[in-house]
């Protein structure tokens, strides 16, 4: 059996491969956006406060993986907000440290993929010494 087609223009036959060949590359596009995405990822975030609820910026803010023991650290901004992303899902810890206050550690957060784990912690005033050096008979009051 053999089918007569009608010849096409030279023109006609480049137009129709090349739409081919644009909608078979179409086909692959959502798996490269995902991969420069971080699809196969999640992210944690927060906000860090005092005890007054006034936020709490340039702290240090470390991301630990239970699974792993790979580690992450990042400043909270001048809004006590901070972002880790492109984490491998699993189980994590967060701990906080800022000069003045005592470390907040936080256990257990759950990363999944493709979601956000939204904290917020509290850090509460450390202690502060003041050391002072007297010498040759110093008043100290």
């Amino acid at each position: 059996m053999t089918l007569n087609l009608p010849k096409l223009p030279q023109n006609v036959f480049r137009a129709l491969l090349i739409i081919l060949f644009a909608l078979a590359g179409l086909s692959y596009a959502p798996d490269i956006v995902s991969a420069q995405s971080g699809g196969g990822t999640g992210r944690i975030e927060g906000t860090i406060l005092d005890s007054s609820s006034a936020v709490v910026p340039e702290a240090e803010v470390t991301v630990r993986s239970s699974d792993t023991g790979i580690s992450a650290a990042v400043r909270s901004d001048k809004d006590g907000h901070f972002i880790v992303l492109y984490l491998t899902p699993g189980s994590y810890s967060i701990s906080i440290k800022k000069d003045g206050f005592q470390t907040a550690e936080l256990r257990n957060v759950t990363v999944s993929v493709g979601t956000t784990s939204s904290i917020q912690l509290r850090l509460a005033l450390g202690s502060v010494s003041i050391t002072r050096e007297c010498q040759h008979g110093c008043l100290v009051r």
